[in-house]
């Protein structure tokens, strides 16, 4: 909403004003609306993980591996897919057996304070 600030200034016979006007903008903290879906797949194939995150842009999404990295061929894609809404997919290009484990879709504000971490896949 937006704010007036009025400043009114009274020294003996003078009287004088000033006013300031700001938006206050509260933002939605991120929020995981569509977990990640487990994936069975063979190895060489391509896999994709997705979550939806919902909240005030600009969102960081990143992808975690528990217990180990995200394999080096996979990529990120962050799609705003309206409302408010990211979708993001993990792609492994080339999955391997060691790429097996429990990933996760961590979402925050730019600033990393706020965050929100979807289900294991």
């Amino acid at each position: 909403g937006e704010y007036k600030m009025v400043v009114v200034l009274n020294s003996g016979v003078f009287a004088s004003s000033a006013a300031g006007y700001t938006n206050l903008t509260v933002l939605e903290p991120p929020v995981i609306i569509a977990h990640p879906s487990d994936v069975l797949d063979d190895e060489w194939n391509t896999v994709q993980f997705s979550c939806n995150v919902s909240g005030s842009t600009p969102i960081n999404i990143i992808w975690i591996k528990e217990n180990g990295n995200v394999s080096e061929s996979a990529t990120t894609t962050n799609t705003n897919i309206g409302d408010n809404i990211i979708q993001s997919t993990l792609t492994i290009s080339v999955v391997r057996v060691s790429d097996s484990g429990l990933y996760y879709c961590r979402a925050s504000y730019i600033d990393g304070i706020h965050f929100n971490t979807s289900n294991s896949a």
